[in-house]
Formats: structure tokens, sequence, C-alpha cells
């Protein structure tokens, strides 16, 4: 995945076909780098997208949140938590797919 800073880009996050979409409570979505935490979010129904026809979970980055990537190694990456309704829990494996490279700006800062 390649993100440009400074933008608000739609990460879309494919799940396999055999992970239900079902009775979703909540979804953790991340993004760390160099062992820090620098996306942290918790979603419920109706804040994400949850395509279930391509099997994908969709949201959308602030500016702010993309600012924050940098462009060195290791390289950000994504990970994403599930939370069912009956309190089951599973996880992405950290693998290739879920590399994040990011795109430098000349300049910096939120633009309006």
């Amino acid at each position: 995945m390649i993100i440009a800073r400074g933008t608000t880009p739609t990460v879309v996050c494919n799940i396999p076909n055999d992970v239900s979409l079902d009775d979703i409570n909540e979804i953790w979505f991340n993004i760390s780098q160099n062992g820090c935490v620098l996306v942290d979010r918790t979603l419920r129904k109706g804040q994400v997208e949850i395509n279930k026809t391509n099997h994908t979970i969709l949201t959308i980055l602030t500016q702010r949140e993309t600012l924050r990537l940098n462009n060195t190694e290791p390289r950000p990456f994504f990970s994403l938590r599930i939370l069912y309704s009956d309190g089951n829990a599973i996880a992405n494996m950290r693998n290739k797919k879920a590399i994040i490279f990011v795109q430098e700006i000349a300049k910096e800062g939120v633009i309006a």
C-alpha cells in the first residue's frame, strides 16, 4: 500500500473469505512504526464500511493521521483486529501486504 502524507486515502483491507463479516461489534485499526502507534482507531458499526460482496473493510484516514507517517525503515504497517458480538476476536498477521510505503510531500501541514 502507498500512502501520500497529508492526504485522506481510503484504506481497503481485504478479509479472507473464511472470516465472517457478520455480527462485528468493533474493529481496531492501527498503524505502527518503529514501536510507536501512529494511528489508533476503534471503529463501531456505522463508522467503517464493511463490504460483504468484496469481503473488504474500508476506512478513510485524515490528513493529520497521514502526516504522522514517515518514509523511513522500518516501514509503517497496519493491523486490524475484529471483535464479534459473542466476544470472539481475530487479528491479521503482519505480512508484506500490511506494510505501508509513504510518499513524501513538498510542504508540511494540513490543507483546508
